[in-house]
């Protein structure tokens, strides 16, 4: 099994897992225009138990193609709509970028920092970008339908301004994973990652809900936080704190709320 990603926070002369080596080298050449369209997928995902270790990974299969772990029941001709006026592709890429440089933003940044971030609906895994900017230690993107494909991380990567701002920022390394959110949280242990959710406010019926925020809730690290904006998604048994971040593009603005233990 491969070695699990290192909790506590590392000094700058601690010697950098495999892992964490390898995606280090591989946004080292990204930056330093190396790599062309080389996908950030290729170069830095690692293995789900790398990331949390305890994971349950019974009918998960790794497609090596896609470079994504798939469940055995989901299917690719469904479509995922996230909801009017949630910002998409380059717009939310832009939304976020205005997010995280917003002043006074430390605070609200410290609640992800070493943590995993599971990016709950995560559509084209664009949020990366924003586990990268919150210093967390990995990423894991879950969308059922429509999980981000190679140009997408490329794509974020390209824009200037993040390059800018992620020039300094600890290197992430992901997993993406095309399965229902609930049947995801249910493979992680108590008290293990951070969560994100994002514009999901349609499609979602019956005690749907409800089941999705107790999951939340019983996974979420009493170190880490849930975020989310424009979502149904409010676990009860979650401290919901003031809302500290605030983006905003040409057509849309949403407040980031923030969730502890």
């Amino acid at each position: 099994m491969a070695k699990r990603v290192k909790q506590e926070n590392q000094g700058s002369d601690t010697q950098e897992t495999p892992e964490q080596k390898k995606v280090s080298d591989a946004l080292k050449k990204m930056a330093e225009g190396e790599h062309g369209r080389e996908s950030i997928r290729e170069t830095c995902s690692v293995p789900l138990e790398t990331l949390v270790a305890g994971i349950n990974l019974s009918n998960l299969r790794y497609n090596p193609e896609y470079k994504r772990y798939e469940s055995r029941d989901y299917n690719a001709n469904v479509s995922w709509d996230r909801g009017e006026g949630h910002p998409i592709g380059q717009k939310y890429i832009d939304f976020l970028l205005v997010a995280v440089t917003k002043p006074g933003v430390e605070k609200f940044m410290k609640a992800v920092a070493n943590t995993i971030l599971v990016d709950l609906g995560a559509n084209s895994c664009n949020s990366y970008f924003l586990a990268r900017a919150l210093g967390a230690r990995g990423y894991i993107g879950v969308d059922k339908f429509n999980p981000g494909e190679e140009d997408d991380f490329n794509e974020a990567y390209s824009t200037e301004l993040w390059e800018k701002k992620l020039k300094n920022k600890n290197n992430v390394p992901l997993a993406v994973v095309q399965e229902d959110m609930l049947t995801f949280l249910k493979r992680l242990p108590d008290n293990s990652v951070s969560i994100l959710t994002t514009g999901i406010q349609i499609g979602i019926k019956g005690n749907y809900s409800s089941q999705v925020e107790r999951e939340i809730a019983r996974v979420l690290d009493p170190k880490g936080a849930y975020l989310t904006y424009a979502s149904v998604f409010e676990p009860k048994e979650l401290k919901k704190e003031e809302p500290q971040i605030q983006g905003q593009t040409d057509e849309v603005s949403h407040t980031f709320f923030k969730f502890t233990k």
